[in-house]
C-alpha cells in the first residue's frame, strides 16, 4: 500500500514489537494505494483504493496463517480515501472517492451473503475520511469534501440507522486558556468545552441525548484542532 510506481504498491511488510523488526509478507495481487484497511475476522482487509489511474472496486483479505491474499466479495462502488471500521460485527466502509467527487454512500460487509450491502449515506461527502468506532456508535472525522478539507464530524447509529451531524467544530487559538485538544482515549472521542470545564460529549448538560449541539451555543464548543484527512 505505499506510494510508488509498479509493483511498489504489492509489497507488504509486518513489523515485530519482540524484535523490533520488518519482514516481508505476501505481496497483493493487485497494487494498490490509498486504500482502506482494518483487522476484521482475524484478517486483514485491504478495501479499493487506486492504481494510479483508475479507483478500485476490488477486495483483498490476508490470512496471516498461510500468508495469502485472496481476492473477496467486491464493493458496490470503485472508491479510493475510503474509511473501515467493524460496527456490531459488521465492517463498514465509509465514504471515500469514485475520481471525479467525493461519496457520501457508505457499505457494510454482510457474511451471510458474502457481499457488500450499500448502508444510509453520510450527511456531508466525505474523501480521506478518518473512522473510529467509540460507545457504539461509528464516528465520520473530517476528509475532504471535493472542494475543501473538513473539521467536522458526524456519527452513525445503528439503532436509528442514520447518520447524524455533530455541530461545526472550531479551531482553538493558543490564547484562549479553554480550549484543549483531546486525542481519542478510552470511551473519549471529542471534548466539550462548557462553562470552562471539559466534559465528554455524554456528559455535556448541552447534549443530554443525542449530544447534538447547536452551532449558535457559545458556550459549548467542541474541539478539533484543524481540518484533518
Amino acid at each position: 500500500l505505499s506510494r510508488g510506481l509498479g509493483d511498489v504498491y504489492k509489497r507488504q511488510d509486518v513489523y515485530c514489537p519482540q524484535t523490533d523488526t520488518w519482514t516481508s509478507i505476501a505481496p497483493l495481487n493487485t497494487g494498490r494505494c490509498q486504500a482502506g484497511v482494518f483487522a476484521f475476522n482475524n484478517k486483514i482487509w485491504v478495501v479499493g483504493g487506486s492504481d494510479a489511474w483508475n479507483c478500485l472496486g476490488t477486495v483483498e483479505t490476508y490470512d496471516p496463517e498461510i500468508d495469502q491474499w485472496t481476492f473477496s466479495a467486491p464493493l458496490t462502488t470503485a472508491r479510493r480515501g475510503c474509511g473501515l471500521a467493524e460496527l456490531n460485527g459488521r465492517l463498514y466502509c465509509v465514504g471515500g472517492s469514485d475520481g471525479n467527487q467525493s461519496l457520501k454512500t457508505t457499505e457494510y460487509y454482510d457474511e451471510a451473503t458474502e457481499s457488500w450491502i450499500l448502508g444510509p449515506s453520510l450527511t456531508t461527502a466525505r474523501s480521506i475520511v478518518s473512522v473510529v468506532v467509540v460507545q457504539n456508535r461509528l464516528y465520520a472525522i473530517g476528509g475532504f469534501s471535493g472542494k475543501k478539507f473538513l473539521n467536522t464530524i458526524e456519527y452513525y447509529d445503528a439503532d436509528a440507522k442514520e447518520w447524524t451531524k455533530f455541530a461545526k467544530l472550531q479551531q482553538p487559538t493558543v490564547n484562549e486558556p479553554d480550549s484543549i485538544n483531546e486525542s481519542i482515549n478510552g470511551d473519549t472521542i471529542i471534548s466539550i468545552i462548557s462553562n470552562g470545564k471539559v466534559k465528554t460529549p455524554t456528559e455535556s448538560k448541552k447534549a443530554p441525548e443525542k449530544d447534538k449541539i447547536s452551532e449558535d451555543e457559545s458556550d459549548t464548543i467542541i474541539i478539533m484542532p484543524r481540518p484533518i484527512c
